[in-house]
């Protein structure tokens, strides 16, 4: 299963592993030329960003101060080194990187942390990072993921003035893991910035996935939910069946199996027992590789505790494809593929298609006006209740529009341009619906 994981806090440390190479703070400049960007995560969980990157950049480092994080990433990663280190020490050495990976704690963000901001200990390290970065001691690129409460934020304000002063290009947006394809709602807010430029903004390029896909054959048995749990919150779990094609689970938080509600989904056919997630079905939602199991001999209820701490890696991804070396087209698309539109029709049970229009963000995939109109189509098919049917047209890509059954188009952002406009409009009247 892996290695054995690391004593909690209070036990007795390993010896630290070798440290990578240290020296005097990445300085701003030029991108390099004939070497690889390399990629530092800070805050790094048990790897979400290393995921995502995969082999298309060397991580230089991964710093965290979570012993059992530690345990489950060098499992996975033994490549990458581990550095435990107090961010919020001014003068904490980094490894030399080009690009920055930051998933600070999210906490000071939250109701349940009471949204202290600025005023939460647990913000300190970011802000000793941002104190770099408006000194000019930051990377060429970073990369930042949180909670939507982080979004107006003094923290939020505090960044976006340090990149200002540093001659970042920067720009945030709402990236939901089911613009991706993923059966899963986790909503982020992303900020990326680089001294050099940002790609232009493009679209997730979905790629679907159907949750009884994910999940094991034969449950554990650990999942199960006894009788007086079910009896006593039952009518607050979000319930999920996993033989719905179009199932989407709720979002999931570090207090998964041990509070009973909004942690979490449940699954269960409707009238049938209900069982949670096993921690390997969650990885597998979460879209971490293969190879990723929990090590044996961790807590029963840590899995979960670091898993809900981490990032939906199709949405990293995406993320990952504001920079140039990792704008390869697999995870993102700009315009409309019309050579391979196909049509279909979409009920108000279409729960999937309108998950994805809902999670896109107008100010980052295209005009207001369209982006709007998406989101209008979305809660139309989320409305219960009859609506009518409502002619879907995608490419290969993912939603492209919507014909209302009055004949009005409604068109994703992707696809606004009038070129892409008509091609929808002709395959929708090829396919007998009144656009």
């Amino acid at each position: 299963m892996g290695a054995t994981p690391a004593p909690p806090p209070s036990g007795r440390p390993r010896p630290p592993r070798p440290e990578p190479a240290v020296g005097a703070p990445c300085r701003l400049g030029a991108p390099r030329t004939g070497a690889p960007l390399r990629v530092l995560e800070l805050f790094a969980g048990i790897g979400g960003a290393a995921a995502a990157v995969g082999g298309r950049a060397p991580i230089v480092a991964a710093i965290d101060v979570d012993p059992w994080a530690r345990a489950v990433y060098t499992a996975w990663f033994p490549a990458h080194p581990w550095v435990a280190r107090n961010l919020a020490h001014p003068r904490a050495r980094l490894p030399e990187a080009e690009l920055w990976w930051l998933s600070p704690p999210c906490q000071p963000y939250t109701v349940r942390g009471a949204r202290r901001d600025v005023d939460d200990p647990r913000a300190a390290p970011l802000h000793a990072l941002i104190a770099r970065i408006g000194a000019g001691e930051g990377p060429e690129a970073l990369a930042l993921e949180n909670v939507p409460g982080f979004a107006g934020s003094r923290s939020e304000a505090a960044l976006c003035a340090a990149l200002a002063t540093a001659g970042y290009e920067t720009r945030s947006f709402a990236l939901c893991a089911t613009a991706c394809g993923v059966p899963m709602e986790r909503r982020r807010y992303y900020r990326v910035a680089a001294r050099g430029g940002l790609r232009p903004p493009a679209r997730p390029r979905p790629q679907p996935q159907a949750l009884g896909a994910l999940l094991d054959p034969l449950p554990a048995p650990e999942t199960a939910v006894d009788a007086a749990t079910e009896a006593r919150f039952g009518h607050s779990f979000h319930r999920v069946d996993p033989a719905d094609p179009t199932a989407v689970l709720a979002c999931f938080t570090a207090a998964y199996g041990r509070s009973p509600v909004y942690a979490g989904s449940y699954l269960g056919a409707p009238g049938g027992p209900v069982r949670r997630l096993s921690a390997d079905e969650g990885l597998r939602v979460f879209g971490f590789p293969a190879h990723c199991r929990f090590p044996a001999g961790l807590p029963p209820r840590q899995p979960w505790g670091l898993l809900g701490n981490s990032l939906a890696v199709a949405a990293a991804r995406v993320v990952l494809a504001s920079f140039a070396p990792f704008d390869d087209g697999a995870d993102t698309v700009r315009g409309v593929d019309v050579a391979s539109l196909a049509v279909g029709l979409a009920t108000p049970g279409d729960r999937r298609a309108a998950l994805a229009l809902r999670d896109a963000d107008p100010s980052a995939h295209g005009p207001p006006a369209d982006g709007a109109a998406a989101k209008v189509a979305a809660e139309a098919l989320l409305a219960p209740g009859p609506a009518g049917p409502v002619w879907r047209v995608a490419d290969c890509f993912g939603l492209v529009g919507l014909a209302r059954g009055d004949g009005g188009l409604l068109l994703h952002p992707g696809a606004a341009d009038p070129a892409s406009a008509a091609a929808v409009r002709a395959a929708l009247r090829a396919a007998g619906a009144p656009a």
